[in-house]
């Protein structure tokens, strides 16, 4: 197992071998496949590395999440540094109020960056992705990255 994800107080652990492998570094799983259209009951999923060194010393695994057909939306990164976290699922709306009725979780191996100065742990600087700022994190402190502009 390369990696695991919790649905949190909605499943046991979920290991890589459960995704569909679509490349060497992409995963992808169908959650309506597990829970139907009770996914929108899935608010939090927990994303870890189940031992060290599992990833190279220059990547993470970053986690998106797709509603229907909208598109992927980044949520969050975990590496050997910070090998677990819990990121909200906030499933996207593609077009509409209501939930389409289907729901993925993409991980994917990514490289982790170095933000543009000014980023901090506690906010990002004018410009910077909230993703490269969750990567660079993810490597280097452990800690959740909040945006704040």
């Amino acid at each position: 197992m390369l990696f695991g994800i919790i649905f949190v107080r909605r499943s046991f652990v979920i290991g890589s071998e459960a995704f569909t492998q679509v490349d060497a570094t992409h995963w992808v799983l169908d959650l309506t496949q597990l829970v139907g259209a009770a996914f929108a009951d899935v608010r939090d999923v927990c994303l870890f590395v189940p031992g060290g060194g599992l990833l190279p010393p220059d990547a993470g695994l970053a986690l998106h999440v797709r509603a229907g057909n909208s598109d992927w939306e980044y949520r969050g990164a975990v590496s050997n540094a910070t090998p677990s976290d819990v990121f909200p699922t906030a499933w996207p709306l593609a077009g509409g109020l209501a939930l389409p009725p289907s729901a993925h979780v993409g991980v994917s191996v990514e490289p982790l960056v170095r933000p543009p100065p000014g980023c901090s742990a506690r906010a990002c600087a004018p410009g910077c992705s909230a993703r490269a700022c969750a990567l660079s994190r993810a490597a280097a402190r452990g800690t959740r990255h909040k945006r704040r502009h």
